[in-house]
């Protein structure tokens, strides 16, 4: 791991496609921007890290950053949270395990039925990888107990919300472990988020994805709750 170099401002940036822009041409990626726009800003050596994994969410982010980068040694760690990461949250964590192979949670709300085959067949069916194939090309089967469709990604962000207070919950519990880390190691903690379709613009800008979305409410919606929560864990940190 090559060391920071002397006077280099270092920010590691964790995330999912949102911060990798694998679709995107390098000089347009958010990672590259926020380098050049640090660089003219400061007038120092800038070194972002883009360390963006497609299909994570903050749990997965925190697990990266503190078994293989926390040595990487950033003085920004900027955490950004997709507002499809209380699905994903719920679909990783209860998978999760501790080194003795005990799971961490138990929750009937989060259980999982899904009883593994092969190996192979048990990783494929659990990855990050089969997640983005699957919104992807829609061809591949969703795993076991998960929510289907856009619908269900987003439904924390609609006005047709069921109650998914444990899930939310759980979703933004990474965001206490990075504070307390940063506290303990003395990096600043940014986190950041991006808004949605129908919460900024009219459903004639996207009547497709407004049709499968059905969110019941005329575009823009202007219920800023999902915002309100993360503000509000954000808060709790300091």
């Amino acid at each position: 791991m090559t060391p920071k170099p002397a006077g280099t401002l270092r920010v590691l940036m964790l995330g999912d496609e949102t911060v990798v822009g694998s679709n995107l041409p390098d000089a347009h990626t958010v990672p590259t921007r926020l380098s050049e726009f640090l660089t003219q800003a400061t007038g120092r050596p800038v070194e972002v890290v883009n360390a963006g994994v497609p299909g994570y969410c903050p749990l997965l982010s925190w697990l990266q950053y503190h078994y293989e980068l926390e040595r990487l040694d950033p003085d920004i760690v900027i955490l950004h949270f997709d507002m499809t990461d209380v699905a994903d949250d719920s679909c990783y964590r209860r998978r999760l395990k501790k080194n003795n192979d005990l799971q961490i949670c138990v929750n009937p709300l989060l259980a999982s039925d899904y009883r593994p085959g092969t190996s192979l067949n048990g990783l494929l069916r659990n990855s990050a990888l089969l997640r983005i194939l699957q919104a992807e090309t829609g061809l591949l089967p969703k795993p076991s107990g998960e929510s289907g469709g856009l619908q269900g990604r987003y439904e924390w962000t609609t006005a047709v919300r069921s109650d998914l207070r444990l899930q939310i919950q759980h979703a933004l519990d990474p965001v206490n472990q990075f504070a307390d880390a940063a506290k303990r190691i003395g990096f600043r903690l940014l986190v950041s988020t991006s808004p949605l379709p129908w919460q900024v613009t009219t459903a004639d800008a996207f009547p497709v994805l407004s049709k499968e979305m059905a969110v019941g409410v005329a575009w823009p919606n202007t219920d800023d709750l999902p915002y309100q929560i993360l503000n509000a864990a954000c808060r709790k940190t300091h």
